[in-house]
């Protein structure tokens, strides 16, 4: 049976909001960004947020290396333990270029336990290959105009562009499809 769905309004919700200002109880770590021959590198270790509602976590880290041209050929290998997107949100948009900013309202929130992957596209206009593999809990982000969003998300991937396997452990996953719906569902 095939049920016909008729869409007679569509509700644009506004993106949420950059906050204008960001204060951290405590913010340190070691952030290093490099050029390598033609690749770039960033390491960030020992990131600590301070304590956020009471609860202290363990410091994150993260590393990328990028290589080449995002629409033609590239290569990228991006490494994250332990990161908290809400508090470490802020500091990517603060150093972000300016064609970052359609993205600025995305609102990342959850945590990241672990994570790997590595994407690689040899010629220009073909589909990347991938591997993942990440670990998260809470994972979320805002939608933005008719872009969804999505809450709650807890669970493991891995995978390649070939095949995959997901476990989800949600008990609270929530889809926000603006120009759909007028509320997440």
């Amino acid at each position: 049976m095939t049920l016909p769905l008729v869409i007679s309004t569509v509700v644009q919700r506004p993106g949420a909001a950059v906050p204008a200002t960001v204060r951290y109880p405590r913010l340190g770590g070691t952030v290093r960004l490099r050029h390598d021959g033609p690749d770039w590198l960033l390491r960030a270790q020992d990131l600590d947020f301070g304590a956020v509602a009471g609860r202290t976590a363990a410091p994150a880290s993260m590393d990328l290396r990028w290589r080449g041209n995002a629409r033609t050929t590239f290569s990228t290998t991006v490494s994250a333990e332990n990161l908290r997107l809400a508090e470490a949100w802020p500091l990517v948009l603060a150093f972000a270029p300016p064609a970052f900013d359609a993205w600025a309202g995305l609102a990342p929130r959850g945590e990241v336990r672990s994570l790997r992957a590595e994407i690689t596209r040899d010629r220009a206009g073909a589909f990347p290959t991938f591997t993942l593999a990440a670990d998260v809990t809470g994972l979320g982000f805002a939608a933005i105009g008719r872009h969804p969003g999505l809450s709650g998300l807890t669970g493991v991937v891995s995978g390649t562009d070939q095949n995959g396997r997901i476990a989800l452990r949600s008990t609270s996953l929530a889809f926000d499809l603006p120009g759909i719906f007028r509320a997440p569902i």
